[in-house]
């Protein structure tokens, strides 16, 4: 029988705070950097004139494709792009990642 226990002390809870500055700071550079690229007109520009040719590309190739292995490697790099290239949703994502830190932090200060 395993009488073992998970026991968070304050101690622990401390350790954790350098960590979550270090995010906190990696994320407040990686959102003034996606931001501004997502503003600029250059990104408009790449964007439909480069990627999303690669994208239909990648999209026709899936529709003739014949090999299952290679229609699932397609469509991984489908899944890929739709998800790192949609800026916004990148956006999103880690300013969502940022207010739980930042929550984290002021409950950690709290204590």
């Amino acid at each position: 029988m395993n009488n073992a226990k998970f026991v968070v002390t304050e101690s622990s809870s401390q350790l954790n705070i350098p960590l979550l500055r270090e995010r906190e700071t990696e994320l407040v550079r990686l959102l003034e950097a996606l931001t501004n690229i997502h503003n600029s007109q250059y990104w408009s520009t790449v964007m439909n004139d480069v990627l999303q040719k690669d994208i239909n590309l990648i999209k026709k190739k899936i529709v003739e494709e014949t090999d299952t292995t290679e229609i699932f490697r397609l469509q991984g790099i489908l899944q890929w792009t739709s998800t790192h290239l949609d800026l916004e949703r990148l956006i999103t994502q880690y300013r969502h990642e940022l207010t739980r830190i930042k929550l984290q932090l002021n409950g950690n200060q709290e204590n």
